[in-house]
Parts: structure tokens; sequence; C-alpha cells
């Protein structure tokens, strides 16, 4: 008879001490001072930027303004009580390891669910829970498909995988894309994620899926990186080196990777798709399919270089998405996962995975012209979403904040309406590596905030240009960007980068805040 398998190793219960009475505190207690947006800080910023407009004898009406937004951020975050908070969990053989500690942290056993799909071990789970005849609902089947079909929305979502990301049964990034597409965390909940080491079975496409993620970044990548003497410009063009950099020592770019594709999710991948999802979208922000097609198409060119040809004259003919594929980092990878012909889990899961009409690759896609227009993707672009760009910006003569303020900043304010993006605060996230029954795991908490009182006040593009007549409206909007902006600063993929208003250490908010190195629980 197999030996039945415990999930109460030391190490194990060191992380749901930890990860689990943080989770409720930072929506209970903390839950004010959570968010990725601090009215604190966007009242000192825009002090800061009005003190500068005093000096050249412009007002603003910006006090109404900020009053009227932090009435409303106050009644979007409001305030909730532990015995409120909703939590979905894979429990495994033994519900109460997790469950014991939800409860003495204040957690209503009639608010939580378990999710278990192995007919044994859930045959376990059920026998522990009767005998503490806790009021716990249970599920038998795969989280992915509770999370597709359950129309509940949870505070706190935490899936424990026994496998790599991407790999295994049940399919651990399934269950990450279905949560992010059918918005079953609150606007501002917490998701715990835990996999297992990736496999040596599928080192090849690991270490090409990596590559492909790492290879277009230039902050936003581990250390061990930069101790190998890779250079990014390099990179993006030739990957052979990273490559063999990623299999030489994996296990800093896996952990690296695990946090930062699932904060790409959250806020761009899965959020970019729905906004293109209503057709109302699609329809004015964007051309005609067949001139933003010609877009794509002038962008994707590669020339093959040609013996005897000057390289320069070639320049002239690369579109920016060749030339230039670190400029589109989220979408570069995912362009990367749909060329490579070997395919993989990962690749497959993110093929398979559509919103509306349009699969995950064609929201990035459409996004990427979108934000960087500026790099003369202009005819991809509806009448309404030129327009709201061409409004500008009324500092755009006195130079008013540090970062000049580029078409993303628009962009994804009027997609972040639709698309509901989610923000990790990684002031508040939590990264860990242990060892279980000698697998290397890997946990990380993301604290997740939608930035509702943001997209709930900003103007859709429609109805832009009256909005942007209060200089007081743009100048809160500016400053509120800037403290979006500064949560996970480093990150080239950040939809608000390049939004600061002042430099760092320009007030005692502007800060960079990046993701902590991950901590190993011996």
């Amino acid at each position: 008879m197999p030996k039945k398998v415990s999930y109460r190793q030391p190490e194990k219960e060191r992380i749901r001490q930890s990860v689990l009475p943080a989770a409720v505190r930072l929506l209970t207690r903390s839950r004010s001072r959570s968010t990725v947006i601090q009215p604190s800080h966007v009242k000192e910023v825009l002090e800061h930027g009005l003190g500068l407009l005093r000096q050249r004898n412009v007002t603003r009406d910006s006090a109404v303004e900020f009053n009227n937004w932090s009435t409303l951020h106050k009644r979007v975050i409001g305030k909730k009580r532990a015995d409120e908070i909703k939590v979905l969990y894979l429990c495994g053989p033994e519900p109460l390891n997790d469950l014991s500690v939800l409860l003495e942290n204040g957690v209503d056993p009639h608010n939580v669910w378990a999710v278990e799909s192995d007919p044994k071990e859930f045959t376990r789970a059920v026998t522990e829970l009767q005998n503490s005849k806790l009021p716990v609902k249970i599920y038998h089947g795969d989280i992915a498909g509770f999370l597709e079909a359950n129309s509940d929305t949870f505070d706190i979502i935490y899936v424990d995988n026994c496998s790599p990301f991407g790999a295994g049964k049940p399919n651990s990034l399934h269950a990450i894309l279905q949560l992010f597409k059918h918005q079953r965390l609150e606007p501002l909940g917490v998701l715990i994620t835990t996999f297992a080491a990736l496999s040596i079975e599928h080192m090849s496409w690991y270490t090409q899926m990596l590559s492909s993620y790492f290879r277009y970044r230039y902050d936003d990548v581990p250390r061990a990186f930069w101790d190998s003497g890779l250079d990014p410009a390099v990179c993006e063009h030739d990957d052979s080196g990273l490559r063999n950099a990623i299999l030489e020592q994996p296990v800093p770019y896996y952990s690296e990777f695990i946090t930062r594709l699932i904060t790409d999710i959250a806020r761009s991948i899965i959020p970019n798709c729905r906004a293109f999802a209503f057709q109302g979208v699609e329809r004015t922000l964007l051309a005609s399919k067949r001139d933003r097609n010609q877009v794509i198409k002038i962008a994707e060119h590669s020339p093959l270089y040609k013996k005897g040809v000057p390289l320069e004259k070639l320049f002239g003919e690369i579109g920016d998405f060749a030339l230039n594929p670190a400029g589109y980092p989220v979408f570069s990878f995912m362009r990367a996962l749909e060329a490579d012909p070997n395919s993989n889990l990962v690749q497959l899961q993110f093929k398979n995975t559509k919103i509306g009409s349009h699969h995950l690759i064609d929201g990035t896609k459409y996004a990427a012209l979108l934000e960087n227009c500026i790099e003369g993707h202009w005819g991809a672009l509806g009448d309404s979403m030129i327009k709201a760009i061409g409004i500008g910006w009324f500092d755009e003569k006195i130079r008013l904040s540090c970062d000049v303020p580029l078409p993303n900043l628009m962009v994804n304010s009027l997609l972040g309406i639709y698309g509901a993006p989610s923000f990790s605060n990684p002031r508040y996230c939590q990264r860990y590596s242990y060892t279980s029954k000698r697998n290397l795991m890997y946990t990380d908490l993301f604290l997740l905030d939608r930035c509702r009182s943001y997209f709930d006040w900003f103007p859709t593009a429609h109805t832009a240009k009256a909005r942007f007549q209060s200089e007081g409206f743009q100048m809160v909007a500016r400053c509120i960007m800037d403290g979006i902006g500064w949560a996970d600063w480093h990150s080239k993929s950040h939809p608000f980068r390049g939004a600061a208003m002042g430099g760092i250490n320009a007030t005692k908010h502007s800060k960079p805040r990046t993701f902590d190195k991950r901590v190993e629980i011996c």
C-alpha cells in the first residue's frame, strides 16, 4: 500500500504562517495602506508640481479635482473585516493545514472554498473536513474549470501547485490565465502561488521560454544575467549566449520569471485582450482591420541581408518590431512563443486562451501598436484614439515633469478603463523558496490592485477633450500615474513607464519600488 503524502513539513508550515496571515492583514487592518495609489503620495506630488507652477505664476483648480478623486478612492477601497474575507485554495489531502491558519486570523469558514482534483486526495480531504465539522465548501475538480464556471470573486486565491510553472497536471498556467480572464480576484486582492522547480525533462523548452522572456529586457533581469557578462543590445537580436547562460544556471532565471510573467499577465496580457474584446473599443480606438494589418506588416518586415548592400540601407527597410524588439518586451515574448516550431505547454496555453474573438497575442499586438505609436504606427490608430492623444498635456511647453508624457500614458489609461489591469504592489509582495521532500519550491504572494479609483475616474476617449479642459484634472491624473509608475519602476513592460512627475527623491514617496529578493527558507 503506497505511503500517504503529507504536507506538514516545517518549511511548508513556515511559508503558510507567513503568507496567509499577511494576506488577511493586507486586506483588512492594513487595507488603506495596501493600495498601489496612495492619496498621501498623490497629494505630496501634487503640491510639488504646483510649487513649480507657482514660480511661473500659473494657478490650477487642482484642489477640487483632488478632493473629488480622493473621495472616490476612499469609497472604492472601502473597509473589510477578516470574517468578510472570501478564500479559494487548492487544499490537497490535508485541507486543515492552510485552513487552520486562516481561521486563526479571523476568516469565517463559511467563506472558504477548497478545491482538489485527484480522486484519492479528494477523498482524504473530505474525511478530514467531515471530522473537523467545519462548514467549508469543497469542490472535486480542476481549479481552472472552477474559476471559469464559478461566478464568485475572492479576496485571497491560493494556487499551491506541486508541479513546475506551465507543466504537470493540473496545468498551473491554465489556472492563472482563467483567474485573470474571468476576474475571480477582488479589485484589491491577494494571489498566492507555489510552483515546483523546473524539470530536467522539459529543460530545452524552459530554456527557450526563459530566453524569449529576458532577452528583450534590461533592468528587470536576474543578477545572473549581468554576472554572465551578457549585453542586452546583443541578446535582443541573438540570444544564443543567453540560452547557454540559462542552461548553466537556470534557477535565478526561473525564479525571476515566475514573478515577472504573472505580473505581466495580470496588468497587460489579459487586460489588453479584454479591452479589445469590446467591439466598440476595437472600432473606435483601432483603425480598420485592413489598415492596422498593413501597419503590422510594415512593423514586422525584416529583409534578408544581401551581400554587398550597406547595412544602413537595410535599416530603412526594417520594421520596428524587428529592428527594436526590446521596445515591445511583452509582445516580443509572445511573438517568440508563437513562432517557436517546438510546441510546449506554455505556448499552447497562451495560444488556446481567447477573450471574445481575440487570442492573447492579438490583444498584446494591438496594445503594442497603440502605446508605441510614436515609433511610426499611427496608421493603426482609430480616429478617437488619435484625437485623445492629440489633446496633449497642459505642460507640453513649460516642461513641468521629470518624464516627458508620451502616448503610452494616454493609451494605457484608456485601455485600462475596459481591460481592468491588476497592478502588483511590490512593497507588500513576498517571495520565498524552500525544499519540500527534496523538491525545490517557489512561493509568491502578489498584492494586486486594479486601481479602480483611477480608471473609474478617467474619461473615455469620446469625452476626454472636455475633461482635459480642466488643468487641475490633468495635474491630478499625472500625479496618480506617477504613483502607479513607481510601483515596479524597473520593469521595462510597465504600462505607465515614464510617468514620473519628479525625479527620484523629489518627494518622500518618489522612490522606485521593486520586488525583494526571494528569501530561502531552510
